[in-house]
């Protein structure tokens, strides 16, 4: 074969290696040559409406902070009411319900 073969765990190795030897990021990595656009805007046509969750992880809804993630600062979640303090909660095609306290 014209290259070498190597495993996964072996690739993570090395890399972790290079870095304790002092390399920088920047020498050990290199740019994807892939492109990348983003995520595409959330169409939450079957919801009440869309929000917006905030940069340390909240939706504020009826003057009230509800903690979602903070891995999800600055994404757009579609909500629908379905009861009295029981909401559907969209995040592009996944769905899961938040309950009030």
């Amino acid at each position: 074969m014209p290259w070498k073969e190597s495993s996964v765990m072996e690739e993570r190795l090395r890399f972790i290696a290079r870095l304790l030897d002092g390399e920088g990021m920047s020498d050990v990595c290199r740019p994807s040559n892939r492109p990348h656009s983003g995520l595409p805007e959330v169409d939450c046509r079957f919801h009440d409406k869309d929000v917006l969750v905030t940069a340390c992880g909240r939706v504020c809804m009826h003057r009230k902070k509800i903690n979602i993630s903070a891995v999800m600062a600055g994404q757009r979640l579609g909500i629908k009411q379905f009861d009295d303090g029981i909401w559907l909660v969209s995040f592009m095609h996944l769905a899961g319900e938040l309950h009030a306290l």
